[in-house]
């Protein structure tokens, strides 16, 4: 499990879960530092993996920054059957999901 102070990176049988800790999502809105999460995250995609999960239970709110990494992620997924989404968004979150148009990335 890696473990940063804002996630924490979960590998289980064929799932790579993506858990946030903590509302400091100032960190997504640093470029450099998306990017270098976009790709810590599709570098741990082994083709053991099939599914990635981003598991919100624990943010309060998201912001634009993080919309896209969400997007980025997706638009980077190798080419194979990977089954991506987000699951935990409370009510707030999948308002914003929704008049976003990123809705369809939710699992739950």
């Amino acid at each position: 499990m890696e473990n940063t102070a804002i996630y924490q990176v979960q590998k289980e049988n064929s799932e790579l879960r993506v858990c946030f800790v903590s509302n400091e999502l100032a960190y997504f809105g640093d470029p450099e530092q998306s990017e270098q999460f976009v790709r810590d995250i599709i570098g741990q995609l082994t083709n053991e993996i099939g599914q990635l999960i981003m598991d919100l239970n624990a943010l309060s709110h998201v912001n634009s920054s993080v919309l896209g990494v969400f997007v980025k992620l997706k638009k980077n997924l190798p080419d194979r059957d990977i089954l991506y989404g987000i699951v935990g968004a409370n009510p707030a979150i999948r308002k914003i999901m929704e008049l976003t148009r990123l809705s369809w990335l939710l699992l739950d």
